[in-house]
C-alpha cells in the first residue's frame, strides 16, 4: 500500500504534506558526474512531483483542500558555486509550488 494509502486509511485524509527530502553534492560543474547530477535531482524533484501528485489526488477525494509545502533555502533564489544541481532543484522547486498553487485550488475547490 503506497504510503499516501496509509495516511488515508489510518486518519481519513491528507491535510498537509512537507516536503524536505534532499541531499548536497559538492563539485564543480565540469567535474560533476551525470550519475550524480540525476541522483540529486531525483532525491529533491522527483521525491517532491511523486509525493505531491499522490497527495493532491487524495486532498482532492477529501474535497477539503490542504496544504503542500517544499523546503527551500537560500539557494532557491541564489545560486553558489559548486552546487549546480542543488541550485537548479531549488529554484525548480518554486516553479513547482506555483504550479501546485495555480492546479490545486482548481482540483480542491472546482474552476475559478
Amino acid at each position: 500500500m503506497p504510503a499516501s494509502a496509509s495516511v488515508v486509511a489510518a486518519y481519513g485524509g491528507v491535510d498537509i504534506l512537507i516536503s524536505n527530502a534532499g541531499i548536497q553534492i559538492i563539485s564543480a560543474l565540469v567535474d560533476l558526474k551525470y550519475e550524480d547530477w540525476r541522483k540529486l535531482i531525483a532525491i529533491h524533484l522527483d521525491g517532491a512531483f511523486l509525493t505531491t501528485r499522490a497527495c493532491m489526488r487524495a486532498m482532492a477525494r477529501g474535497r477539503r483542500g490542504g496544504t503542500i509545502i517544499y523546503m527551500g533555502s537560500v539557494h532557491s533564489h541564489e545560486a553558489s558555486p559548486l552546487k549546480a544541481p542543488y541550485v537548479a532543484a531549488k529554484h525548480a522547486l518554486i516553479g513547482l509550488a506555483k504550479v501546485v498553487a495555480k492546479e490545486g485550488r482548481k482540483t480542491a475547490f472546482g474552476p475559478t
